[in-house]
């Protein structure tokens, strides 16, 4: 228990656990394949690389970047840098797109409650969606699947956003305050309700 900071190379193998905060820093990795009961903060100029599970949110600031493959995140991801999610679960607090690079391929974004964009908030920078499902999410204001308040937003493939709700706002699956979005390919918005309404 406790908290770890580096000043060198982090891994956390299968099968092993952490249970306190992780600081990965500048010009360092971390990869963790094991359980971290905690927050992960990824540092700007640091690298880490996720295929285990997070409980605590993960924030990943200007400059970092996070890449992660068939993980498990039930504290929600915060980024600011380059993030690339790949057959990756996301509950909790959802991903939050405040700036820099995310791509989420593949994947779950679930059961995740939200004053607004309950799945996926991008605020600004770039954000892709393909293949991935967002499914039972809720927002208590707008935007139950994804909200969009700045930056750009595709989405794409064969995504899947259905099931959300945006409890006493608008668009139950998707909705675009400010920025741009793009719905591409074979993605799907389906039986997602906002004040009552299906959208």
């Amino acid at each position: 228990n406790g908290t770890v900071t580096q000043i060198g190379s982090l891994t956390v193998e299968s099968g092993s656990t952490v249970n306190g905060t992780i600081t990965v820093e500048s010009g360092t990795t971390a990869d963790i394949s094991g359980t971290v009961n905690g927050p992960v903060t990824v540092k700007s100029g640091a690298t880490a690389n996720i295929s285990g599970t997070v409980t605590g949110k993960i924030t990943v600031e200007s400059g970092a970047s996070l890449t992660t493959n068939g993980a498990a995140l039930s504290g929600g991801v915060d980024t600011s840098g380059a993030t690339s999610l790949t057959g990756t679960t996301v509950s909790g607090d959802g991903v939050t797109v405040k700036d820099g690079t995310c791509t989420i391929t593949g994947g779950a974004i679930t059961n995740i409650l939200k004053t607004g964009g309950g799945g996926v908030y991008v605020e600004n920078g770039t954000c892709i969606i393909d293949g991935t499902s967002i499914t039972g999410n809720t927002a208590q204001a707008s935007g139950g699947g994804v909200y969009i308040a700045g930056g750009e937003c595709t989405i794409q493939g064969d995504a899947q956003i259905t099931g959300n709700k945006a409890t006493s706002g608008n668009g139950g699956g998707v909705y675009v305050a400010g920025g741009t979005c793009t719905i591409d390919g074979s993605a799907q918005i389906t039986n997602n309700t906002a004040k009552g309404n299906t959208a």
